[in-house]
């Protein structure tokens, strides 16, 4: 690849420090493709009781849409990127309220568990995105809470195709090795 002249790199600077954020769907994919980027995965958690056996415990995923430049179509836990000068509180606050419509504030707050790092090259935690910091969190909910826009499915019984790295902090949640 051809390394920018200084003129280029003053025109890129110029229009960086007008951009507005969040940043367009285009400029957002070529950031996250040539600089670290941290995103706020939550695992939402809730234990459905079955008669006569012990709880089984099932995990909220959503369905990313078939125009998602880098997973599409494919299964993945709720999850937002950080942005400029946003707390990790609220950028939780955010996911948790607007992203899964729960509103309720009867549940535990989430709880930070584990950092994941992913990068591009590796083979087990790559990341299509480029080179992703994963900090993942967990929400436990009622059995009888709902969240919009996804399903829950059994830790046990996962669907196949979720998004590679979320599919290793599932395998991770389900080792209770992050609870």
């Amino acid at each position: 690849m051809k390394k920018l002249s200084p003129k280029e790199v003053r025109i890129c600077a110029q229009l960086l420090a007008r951009a507005e954020f969040p940043l367009p769907q285009a400029l957002f994919d070529a950031w996250v493709e040539n600089l670290p980027h941290v995103a706020i995965e939550l695992a939402v958690l809730r234990e459905c009781e079955q008669e006569k056996k012990t709880p089984v415990v099932e995990i909220f995923l959503t369905r990313r849409p078939s125009t998602d430049p880098f997973w599409p179509n494919m299964w993945h836990m709720p999850g937002t990127i950080l942005r400029q000068n946003e707390r990790v509180s609220r950028a939780l606050g955010r996911l948790i309220n607007t992203e899964l419509g729960l509103l309720s504030t009867n549940f535990e707050p989430a709880c930070f568990r584990k950092v994941f790092e992913f990068v591009r090259g590796h083979r087990f935690n790559e990341s299509a995105r480029g080179h992703e910091i994963g900090l993942l969190h967990i929400l436990k909910i009622p059995s009888n809470c709902a969240c919009t826009g996804g399903k829950f499915f059994s830790l046990k019984h996962l669907p196949q195709d979720i998004i590679p790295f979320h599919r290793l902090m599932t395998l991770e949640l389900k080792r209770g090795k992050v609870e």
